[in-house]
């Protein structure tokens, strides 16, 4: 028998795929959902592994280390703190625990720390703060009464869009965070960005420096010193972001998630990932009425950022972007916030109320076990001119927990299952002609594609 379809490892078998997409970008696979580019194949991405359970839908997550007790005798501990849509929690890396209720309801909660302080706001009410113990409260020394996000470039907190204006940021005198009001003796400031369109959507990291964006421009703000602190510079138009969440950092570039797609930036210049076909998938799919579900995640675990939003139809849509590779694969998993892997040994995220980690311990979704379906295109072995005869189909890999399912098509498109879907094996016996093939495989736990063989023969002249 000869080989008459060979998905090799690497760039064949990782080739990605683009939904809605029949172009050359996506020459193998029609179809990868619940699964990510891996090594040089295909693989599971984490499962989520239940910490605890609150009693409202999470919307944000942080954590810090802070030292308790006295010297010299302290003790680092590591937190993560949960928003709620009025509530805040605090897991110590043992159990979750409310801290209180700080928000009334409706708002958009964020959150940032602050050394041993945390600090939080909602876009309704006056930011909050709790210093390492006791409850959240309101902010002292602020002049402002609410904003959308704060965001720390040390020893300053930087809040976005505030009640003076949707394009204003404040900043705090260095190293006193409830000191804001400007004073020729400290060094807190404000600044109203006239040059972008709308309203401030979020901020992120990136170097040395912030990005603040809106749905369709850019701005780096950074550190200048005396007399004016932060410089303000609008960099580029015609990109930009959903959410404080959906933007996140990774080797001194931004990866982020907006009205124009998914994108990369230096803070200099920008590329639009994928298609013309996959942003229009993309605004036929995203629910733009809920910008603050959009969460954008770096997993090093798989060296992939992950696009994560509600559907129009109800569901979530994840997009894993391999970073080496540079190609999509798809998913359908639900989670509202993520923060990777820092003083946690694993990345935390939200699913609803369920607050979980990140990992490969399991292979479920808060106890939910999912698909990972692949699905090649209709291949025609290299000949539109003859039928084929198909021996078996080869696959390599980690198979204990795969399905193998077999299609083959007539001159007349006319379809027929040839395989019934059976536990893979490396030789999977077809026995069956016609003139073109499609494999499926489905995997319900872990897994490793690395290699996909048609063997089989030439046959007769297709009519």
């Amino acid at each position: 028998m000869k080989t008459i379809i060979d998905i090799e490892p690497g760039e064949i078998i990782g080739s990605g795929v683009l939904p809605d997409s029949m172009n050359e970008e996506t020459p193998v696979w029609q179809l990868l959902t619940n699964v990510v580019i891996e090594a040089a194949g295909l693989g599971r991405p984490l499962g989520a592994q239940l910490i605890s359970t609150v009693t409202e839908p999470i919307t944000y997550i942080v954590q810090q280390t802070v030292m308790t007790g006295t010297a010299p005798n302290q003790v680092a501990q590591s937190r993560a703190y949960i928003a709620g849509d009025t509530a805040i929690w605090v897991y110590n890396g043992s159990s979750v625990t409310l801290v209180n209720q700080p928000w009334t309801a409706g708002g958009q909660p964020t959150l940032e720390t602050w050394g041993d302080w945390t600090v939080g706001n909602n876009n309704k009410d006056k930011p909050k703060v709790r210093k390492e113990t006791g409850s959240f409260v309101d902010l002292a020394g602020t002049n402002f009464s609410r904003c959308l996000q704060m965001i720390r470039r040390s020893p300053f907190m930087l809040a976005l869009g505030t009640s003076d204006g949707p394009t204003w940021v404040r900043w705090c005198s260095d190293d006193n965070l409830e000191d804001w009001t400007v004073k020729p003796e400290n060094k807190a400031g404000d600044f109203a960005i006239r040059d972008i369109p709308g309203s401030i959507k979020g901020g992120c990291s990136l170097g040395d420096s912030i990005v603040i964006y809106s749905t369709e421009s850019i701005t780096l703000c950074t550190f200048v010193g005396l007399p004016y602190i932060f410089s303000f510079v609008t960099t580029i138009h015609g990109v930009g972001i959903w959410g404080p969440k959906s933007v996140c950092e990774v080797n001194r570039k931004n990866y982020g998630l907006g009205p124009q797609g998914a994108f990369v930036t230096d803070g200099y210049q920008f590329q639009l990932l994928g298609d013309d076909n996959f942003r229009k998938w993309l605004g036929r799919t995203l629910d733009s009425t809920r910008p603050h579900d959009v969460s954008v995640f770096h997993n090093e675990f798989t060296n992939t950022v992950e696009y994560r939003f509600p559907t129009k139809q109800g569901l979530w849509a994840a997009l894993y972007w391999k970073l080496d590779r540079e190609k999509f694969t798809t998913g359908d998993l639900q989670c509202n916030a993520a923060i990777e892997r820092d003083v946690f040994s694993t990345p935390l995220i939200a699913i609803g109320t369920a607050f979980c980690r990140y990992t490969r311990d399991v292979f479920d979704w808060d106890g939910v076990k999912f698909a990972s379906t692949m699905t090649t295109k209709w291949m025609d072995c290299g000949t539109i001119e003859f039928d084929k005869f198909v021996d078996h189909v080869f696959v390599n890999g980690q198979l204990e927990n795969v399905d193998i399912l077999v299609e083959m098509q007539d001159i007349d498109q006319n379809e027929r299952i040839v395989f019934i879907l059976s536990d893979a094996q490396r030789q999977n016996f077809v026995l069956e002609e016609g003139h073109k093939i499609r494999v499926t495989l489905i995997a319900n736990g872990d897994f490793h594609i690395s290699r996909i063989r048609v063997l089989g023969e030439q046959a007769g002249a297709s009519v």
